[in-house]
Parts: C-alpha cells; structure tokens; sequence
C-alpha cells in the first residue's frame, strides 16, 4: 500500500469494509509492514472515524496481532 488511495462511493457500498481490509492488508504484511500510527483515513464524521478505527482494531486482535 504505497502512496494514496482513495476509495468513493455511496452509502452502504462497503467503503468502511474494503477500507479495514486495506489497513488490515497494509498492517500486517510480512515485507514492510505499515506502521499504524503512519495512516492517515479521513471519514465525513467523528463518529465514522471511531467506526473504522474500532474494525481494523478488531480485525487485528482476531488474528491474534495484539501489539
């Protein structure tokens, strides 16, 4: 995952889907893992943001990545 991506689409399309399997994609790669501190994602609203940043965490604790 280098350098920008942009994902847009309408309500209920499964952005905030595809966007945890990025992150958890990016995060978890043997090569050069993304550091999480390092992603930037921007959501129209806080309570969007707090969504995403709950799934990914969730993701990644069910796959046994508690660091």
């Amino acid at each position: 995952m280098n350098g920008i991506h942009l994902i847009s689409a309408s309500a209920g399309s499964g952005k905030t889907h595809r966007l945890v399997d990025e992150l958890e994609r990016a995060i978890t790669r043997p090569d050069d893992p993304v550091r999480p501190e390092a992603i930037i994602a921007t959501t129209f609203t806080v309570k969007a943001a707090a969504e995403l940043r709950e799934r990914v965490r969730s993701r990644l604790l069910e796959l046994g990545h508690v660091e």
